[in-house]
């Protein structure tokens, strides 16, 4: 986690706005970090997660699934004029059967371990 000094100037420096297609590539790359930054310990490196296998699931399965109609916000950062995806989102249709009363579910939020407790995740959802 960065410091405090550092948070209020990257607070202002964040900008949240909703994920296109051609962030796939990016967003594999966070998507691989931020789930192994969690799960190294716990889960067998086998089974973990490649940037190869994020891209066609952002790609083919995010981007390109006209059936969930899934909505991805993405909280970025820019540095030397390069954007770099630090967290996201997906909002899509509920998957989950017994809870008809909800249309739509968090499918999934996740930050890069040196971005939390900036508030992004209520950012995102937002």
């Amino acid at each position: 986690m960065i410091g405090m000094s550092k948070n209020l100037e990257l607070i202002k420096e964040i900008k949240i706005r909703q994920g296109k297609i051609s962030d796939y590539q990016n967003l594999a790359k966070t998507h691989v970090q931020s789930w192994n930054e969690v799960f190294h310990e716990i889960i067998p490196k086998n089974l973990h997660y490649t940037i190869e296998k994020r891209e066609k699931y952002w790609k083919e399965e995010v981007f390109n699934n006209k059936e969930d109609n899934s909505v991805v916000t993405v909280a970025t950062l820019i540095k030397d004029n390069v954007e770099t995806i630090i967290g996201f989102c997906i909002f899509g249709y509920n998957r989950e059967k017994e809870f008809t009363d909800y249309q739509h579910e968090l499918q999934t939020i996740q930050i890069l371990n040196d971005y939390t407790g900036l508030g992004l995740g209520k950012k995102l959802i937002r």
